[in-house]
């Protein structure tokens, strides 16, 4: 069993004002399935760091078990050596080492059976059996497959892998070797829907630590058993699961809104009783003054003095209830409405597909595929990798053709695309610039950028300066801005933290088009949705 427990941490770089960490106090056990999420640029990577000791806390204290443990982190952006093939990648060096030093004892023995050797052999066998050597290729294939890597690719190199393999080769050689504390960071990315199943049982089911970073709102549901949440200021530890503490949290807004709204009416209550009175001894104070009578406040009778101290009196509970016992209001979002514009034009028929074939390198992806896409259907496009779901949309797009078959288009349909390699971006521009070729209504075009949590200080950023999230966002944004009536998404969801989800969503809801995309955001699907087409069974 072990505890890594951090106490107070901060941590602040140097150009920055703000620490980026302030004063985080957490416990990282054996047993512990944390997960650690907020929005992007809230210190995330950097409390990863920290813990990893590849940064030092500016304020606090990370105390670490007496007894070594390790470690293992899989980083977004990580590298691999792309000369080497997929079983070689997932290797422990370790094993491999102690596995060709067993071979050469063993032709020693045959020749020399000295109590030194045969103590060495014992001893280098026991360590052997330890570390799970003689299971362990057999483990690395298990793995492998979970993860969708089948023996016909265990010899192929790295080089030759796409992305998405690649992150499953890189996940595949941390899960065998069982580290005492595993750290992922968007292990989702890039898997499919069975595969993500596969390794959130895993995870789930692991014996030992982990730690990851994730904004798959079900993934987290379903692994964590403990949430840390990096907020705009400070951060909260939950023992619930994300569904539930949203819950709890829309609970207490509306709980402290309550609140706030009583105080309000009641300070609203006194300021009308108050100012009643005081019109009472103003009205007295006009009359006794007519007709040439000179007024002082003394002149003035008993029962416009009370009204008076009454009202001040009034006034003053008001103080008091502002002062000594404020209730602060909830910080509200600002909801900004989308006026998307309705093609009316449109035919009910978008798309049909009449009798699809399609193969690459002999490989058939469609077989006689027949679809019909109606007028504002929202279709998430489901199956394996490799079942045809991007290729299903570039086909739609125009840019492939049908080895066979035939495609016929609606009236005034205009489509465009989210390439999830974010081809379509302008690397030089500046947001607003690059936004505005598609549309120069400048009030429509920052209301979709603030929708899609592009703050307002960001607009005249470089493109190639930002994050890969950020970049998201703009390439999205691209898209709502042209007024198509077809949108065709492939995983518009990757790289995107929970914020930025939930108002994708929306921005989609209130969408008046057609959309059809790829995505394993199960939550995401789950609310945007409308028809599911499964690949897997055309």
């Amino acid at each position: 069993m072990f505890t890594i427990k951090a106490e107070k941490i901060s941590y602040k770089y140097d150009d920055a004002i703000e620490p980026i960490i302030n004063e985080i106090s957490l416990d990282i056990g054996q047993n512990d399935k944390i997960a650690l999420i907020g929005p992007n640029g809230k210190g995330k990577t950097t409390l990863i760091k920290l813990i990893l000791k590849q940064l030092h806390p500016t304020s606090g204290t990370i105390h670490y078990p007496k007894q070594q443990i390790n470690i293992a982190y899989m980083e977004q952006n990580f590298v691999l050596d792309e000369e080497v093939s997929v079983q070689e990648a997932c290797r422990s060096t370790e094993i491999e080492q102690m596995e060709r030093e067993l071979v050469l004892l063993e032709k020693q023995l045959e020749h020399d059976t000295s109590p030194c050797l045969i103590e060495r052999y014992g001893l280098l066998q026991t360590q052997f059996i330890e570390a799970d050597g003689y299971h362990y290729a057999k483990k690395c294939e298990k793995i492998l497959a979970g993860l969708g890597i089948d023996a016909s690719m265990i010899n192929r190199k790295l080089k030759s892998l796409s992305g998405g393999e690649k992150t499953r080769v890189q996940l595949a050689k941390l899960l065998v070797n069982e580290p005492d504390l595993l750290i992922l960071d968007e292990p989702t990315n890039h898997l499919d829907y069975e595969m993500i199943l596969w390794l959130e049982n895993y995870v789930k089911n692991y014996p030992k630590g982990l730690l990851f970073v994730s904004h798959d709102r079900s993934f987290i549901d379903n692994v964590a058993n403990k949430v840390i949440v990096l907020e705009r200021k400070g951060y909260t530890i939950l023992k619930s699961n994300y569904s539930e503490y949203l819950k709890t949290k829309e609970e207490e807004f509306n709980d402290q809104m309550k609140k706030y709204n009583e105080r309000q009416d009641k300070i609203s209550q006194l300021k009308e009783a108050a100012a009643a009175r005081r019109k009472w001894a103003s009205s007295f104070q006009r009359e006794t003054g007519k007709e040439g009578k000179s007024y002082t406040f003394e002149m003035v009778t008993n029962p416009a003095k009370q009204m008076m101290r009454q009202a001040k009196s009034l006034e003053g509970r008001i103080r008091v209830m502002q002062e000594s016992d404020p209730i602060e209001k909830p910080w509200i979002e600002k909801k900004r409405k989308i006026s998307f514009m309705e093609d009316s034009r449109i035919s009910e028929t978008v798309f049909t597909l009449k009798d699809i074939c399609k193969s690459f390198n002999g490989k058939i992806i469609f077989n006689s595929l027949n679809l019909l896409v109606s007028k504002q259907e929202k279709i998430h496009l489901k199956g394996l990798n490799g079942s045809g779901k991007s290729t299903l949309l570039k086909m739609l797009l125009g840019e492939i053709l049908p080895d066979s078959g035939e495609i016929l288009y609606g009236s005034h349909v205009k489509t465009v695309y989210f390439d999830q390699e974010l081809g379509n971006l302008d690397q030089k521009s500046t947001i607003i610039d690059f936004l505005l070729q598609f549309n120069n209504d400048h009030t429509f075009v920052r209301t979709m950028m603030a929708c899609l949590k592009i703050e307002r200080e960001q607009v005249y950023r470089v493109i190639g300066t930002m994050s890969t999230g950020e970049q998201v966002k703009v390439s999205l944004a691209s898209l709502l801005v042209q007024n198509a009536n077809v949108l065709l998404l492939d995983e518009p969801t990757n790289h995107l933290d929970i914020e930025a989800r939930i108002a994708l969503e929306n921005a989609l809801q209130e969408y008046p088009g057609t959309i059809i995309f790829v995505s394993h955001d199960r939550t995401f699907i789950k609310n945007l949705a409308t028809r599911v087409i499964d690949l897997n069974n055309r």
